[in-house]
């Protein structure tokens, strides 16, 4: 497999986080290819997760955080991905339901529909305890 990189966006929940940053080293690995992780905190809206956290669990796995903070996390976490030259971008499924989600875009829609050069996976939800 030719060379590329993994970027795996966090969202601000620590269990999310996890669950994200698990099912995206594990597609890296599988696909023999580097990873990082990527957080983007909307400027009008503070962290639940301290910035020190994932940079914790981030390094604790041994990968690297490239963090920004922008208006708008879909469109900064497509310009990180896309600067870093991902071949792939690894999100959480959106909390939404459905219904909801036709109404409202939320970031994990917003990336899907935006124009990118990599491809985009979206983990399935997990059971958080």
């Amino acid at each position: 497999m030719d060379s590329g990189t993994v970027a795996i966006a966090l969202p601000a929940d620590t269990a999310r986080a996890q669950v994200a940053l698990t099912h995206g080293r594990r597609l890296a690995r599988d696909l023999g290819l580097s990873w990082f992780a990527v957080f983007v905190e909307q400027r009008d809206r503070r962290s639940r997760l301290p910035l020190q956290a994932l940079d914790a669990l981030v390094a604790a796995h041994g990968g690297s955080l490239q963090r920004a903070e922008a208006d708008d996390v879909a469109a900064a976490v497509v310009e990180l991905s896309r600067h870093a030259q991902a071949r792939l971008l690894v999100i959480g499924c959106s909390r939404r339901p459905r219904f909801l989600r036709r109404l409202i875009r939320g970031t994990t829609e917003r990336i899907l529909e935006a124009r990118r050069p990599f491809a985009v996976v979206v983990t399935g939800p997990a059971v958080i305890h």
